[in-house]
């Protein structure tokens, strides 16, 4: 198959280079991956950074003259 590091056939050729377009899909989908699981990261970050997580609720106590009110507030 190899010579000193040179292909002896097409055929030896042919299938090194299908694997290595293989390969190359494959590390592309993998970079694919990647780049939305490090979105999904960022978005993560930038919520926790800014303390407002989605869902999130606090309760509030609001004092009216001679009343008082416990209000949701929900970010």
């Amino acid at each position: 198959m190899v010579d000193s590091g040179k292909w002896n056939c097409e055929r030896c050729k042919w299938e090194r280079f299908c694997l290595l377009e293989e390969k190359l899909q494959n590390d592309l989908k993998r970079i694919e991956d990647l780049k939305l699981m490090n979105k999904k990261l960022e978005e993560q970050l930038r919520v926790a950074a800014t303390g407002n997580e989605i869902g999130r609720q606090d309760t509030v106590k609001e004092h009216h003259e001679g009343e008082q009110c416990l209000v949701w507030v929900i970010r």
